[in-house]
């Protein structure tokens, strides 16, 4: 019934059909439509904003589009209206309300005949979760009196009838696809003045995957690219409460998106709630972990969860089962194959967690598998009480789309508790997404396509480095034992004694608190050296002893008098230095009365500039862009080759030196993007890649030996090799000395 939509002037109809003009005046004629005349009604005001159609009343959920929707939604649309950006990044936080707001989008973008269809697609294969959607759509637009409701609010004027046919015809220009039927449904795609809103973007967003294949046939580019939503009038809406790649994409690739984060109101229950409350609990053995929870918690009437993953070698439902036995608590399993129905559930009820409704009869713990991430509502959650999430090392969107993410909204639960492995937790996963939602607009967590920069650290730290701390006199009336004996123990004894006396600030004075610390660090360990000057390669001791405790300056001892390290760069020994009678006469008077005590200590460099660790992505996710028609993505638009010495195929040096500058170059910010690798150049001679040529004794040096261990150790950052494929070509033999061909050094 298209009729109502066709016999009043649009609210947004002026003389360029796609411009919106929130200013608008519209009289309806008054016309007889099947049998009932139209009231003429006029609206002479601006579009009502969202503290204007609040109602004072208690808001009622069941029947009432929440402010929180309201606002997101005027804030999308006046970004589409306004000509301002045509693709947008919903941001909304797990269970905070996003599918009736993105509902609320498509109805409004269709009411202000913003587009003439709406096209809700996802990548994700769940069967439950299609049909949680195609219900959530009816009861918003059918059944609940949600959109009703609100049209009323933003013009009263509109008759009932008029309501009712409003919602029809919007309702039906609604399509949902899901899935697999991405690729049967490209003839039916309208490709002009359509919104396409993308349903849980992260899922399945690699090139090849279905999502990528769907857009490419209609035409539609997930980069920010807005030439062809221009030409067809058309508008992107991707939406997440993971978007952690797109998000990173926008930002580094300088896409034109426009970033909408959804703010939930006060009385929603998210990841930061959990996490200040203690909600979130680390264990290092879940195993463990579980058999304490069901050992303490085995009383309560409340259903547990737990998610699995089996394997072969490791059976964990029986483990399961075995401790629920121990600890007289029932076991179910709960996946694609068995569903649980409650004897209490109403048969009407189509929610598969219907049975979360009413407590077990008795502790339960439901072993799940595969269900119950993304998307997955838990609609009832009062007999909730634990968790477990046994994965060790969960990316980051997958733990916070897990349990953590299905516990969160609108709820009052205070005896929730969700298990994750302590790593989750020592990643700061949880804290860094608590951050995103607040401020800040690009994800610093591992996710899918996204990864570890090469090079850069976890977390902000300072570098550590090494010094000598200025000498420490120590008089030889504290040590107790005969010099010439230099027995270590004892002489270790004496000093320790001596430097947490009172005679030590007396004897040394200003001494630097951070060398003191290191010393009495270190005499723990109880290495120590005794070397006395009447050598001649110490003969420039006693001078250089006394010009350092003179300057408070680390002294420049050289080889003969440092301390040393052995090759697994442990601490060396302390060195304790005896400056005999004829040593004291030729260069400085009394030092002979005198040990002293010299120490290389690891120290913060305080001038060092703080690092964090920079994500980025692979370039793989659908989000990129500069991609060819085949898929294959382009890194850029030409290149300055950089390319390296043929010298370094047997110089060790000059090839270190070359991989240094190389990572230091793919490091630099600025408009050049500079690959994380070396690759093999392309030979006109051949008709192709010549390979990056290498003795035996390079590779092995790259591989896992010298400059393997420099480069990780300078930069934090592992090497990878590739080999050539194929033989080698007999235009191009093999140089003097090398017997083998690299396509690529990474890192």
């Amino acid at each position: 019934m298209l009729f109502l939509l066709n016999n009043y002037i649009s609210p947004i109809r002026q003389s360029n059909p796609h411009e919106f003009n929130s200013n608008y005046n519209y009289m309806m004629s008054s016309t007889i439509n099947d049998g009932y005349e139209e009231e003429k009604c006029c609206l002479s005001n601006p579009l009502p904003r969202t503290k204007d159609v609040i109602e004072e009343k208690k808001f009622n959920p069941n029947f009432e589009v929440s402010s929180i929707a309201i606002e997101t939604v005027e804030e999308i649309l006046s970004n589409f209206k306004n000509n301002i950006f045509r693709y947008v990044i919903l941001f909304a936080q797990m269970q905070s309300g996003k599918t009736n707001t993105f509902l609320l989008l498509a109805g409004m973008a269709l009411y202000y005949e913003l587009v003439d269809d709406v096209i809700i697609f996802t990548g994700n294969r769940s069967i439950d979760l299609k049909k949680q959607l195609n219900k959530d759509r009816d009861n918003f637009f059918m059944k609940s009196g949600k959109f009703e409701n609100y049209l009323r609010t933003i013009n009263n004027d509109l008759s009932e009838r008029q309501v009712r046919d409003i919602r029809t015809s919007i309702y039906h220009r609604i399509k949902i696809i899901w899935g697999t039927e991405l690729l049967n449904n490209i003839r039916t795609i309208p490709n002009e003045k359509t919104l396409y809103i993308y349903e849980e973007s992260h899922y399945a967003q690699t090139i090849g995957q279905v999502p990528e294949k769907f857009l490419n046939k209609i035409g539609i580019s997930m980069d920010g690219s807005t030439t062809k939503l221009e030409e067809n009038n058309s508008f992107v809406c991707s939406i997440s409460a993971t978007p952690f790649s797109e998000m990173i994409d926008r930002v580094d690739l300088k896409q034109k998106k426009y970033l909408v984060k959804m703010k939930p109101d006060k009385n929603y229950r998210g990841i930061k709630w959990l996490y200040d409350n203690n909600k979130i609990i680390g264990f290092n053995n879940w195993k463990k972990a579980f058999e304490e929870v069901l050992k303490t918690r085995n009383h309560e009437l409340k259903w547990n969860f737990i998610r699995v993953r089996e394997s072969k070698d490791d059976n964990c439902s029986e483990y399961i089962k075995d401790l629920c036995e121990k600890y007289n608590c029932d076991c179910i399993n709960y996946d694609q194959k068995n569903k649980i129905k409650n004897d209490d559930d109403d048969d009407n009820d189509e929610d598969d967690l219907a049975f979360l409704k009413f407590p077990p009869t008795r502790p339960t713990i439901v072993i799940l598998k595969e269900l119950c991430r993304m998307g997955t509502v838990f609609k009832y959650k009062d007999y909730i009480s634990t968790l477990f999430e046994t994965t060790i090392k969960p990316a980051s969107d997958t733990i916070l789309q897990g349990f953590i993410g299905r516990m969160c909204g609108y709820h009052l639960n205070d005896d929730i508790q969700i298990y994750v492995s302590n790593y989750v937790l020592k990643e700061d996963y949880i804290q860094k997404y608590i951050e995103l939602c607040n401020e800040g607009d690009r994800p610093d967590m591992p996710a899918k396509n996204v990864v570890h920069k090469s090079g850069v650290h976890n977390t902000k730290h300072k570098k550590k480095q090494t010094e000598y701390i200025i000498p420490i006199i120590i008089p030889k009336d504290f040590i107790t034992v005969e010099i010439k004996s230099a027995n270590k123990v004892p002489i270790s004894n004496d000093i320790e004694i001596f430097i947490h006396s009172d005679n030590f600030k007396f004897i040394n004075i200003d001494y630097p608190d951070s060398h003191l610390e290191g010393v009495k660090k270190f005499f723990k360990k109880d290495k120590t050296t005794f070397r006395q000057t009447n050598k001649k390669s110490y003969k420039n001791i006693p001078y250089k002893l006394n010009q350092s405790i003179t300057n408070k300056t680390s002294p420049h001892l050289g080889s003969a008098g440092g301390t040393q390290r052995n090759d697994k760069n442990e601490e060396g020994s302390a060195i304790i230095y005896h400056i005999n009678d004829n040593e004291s006469k030729k260069q400085l008077i009394n030092m002979h009365n005198n040990l002293y005590l010299c120490l290389e200590i690891e120290i913060e460099d305080d001038d060092s500039k703080e690092i964090k660790k920079l994500f980025k992505t692979t370039g793989k996710e659908i989000f990129y862009g500069n991609k060819s028609e085949n898929g294959e993505i382009i890194i850029g638009n030409g290149s300055q080759p950089v390319l390296l010495q043929t010298d370094t195929s047997i110089n060790e040096e000059l090839m270190l030196n070359s991989i240094r500058q190389a990572i230091s170059r793919s490091r630099e910010e600025g408009p050049l993007i500079t690959l994380t690798k070396i690759v093999s150049n392309y030979s006109s001679d051949i008709h192709g890649y010549k390979g990056i040529y290498v003795s035996n004794k390079i590779f092995e040096s790259l591989k896992n030996g010298r400059i393997y261990n420099i480069i990780k150790d300078e930069f934090d950052i592992k090497l990878k090799l590739c080999k050539m494929r194929g033989r080698i070509n007999s235009k191009l033999p093999l140089p003097d000395g090398c017997n083998l061909r690299l396509s690529e050094i990474s890192w």
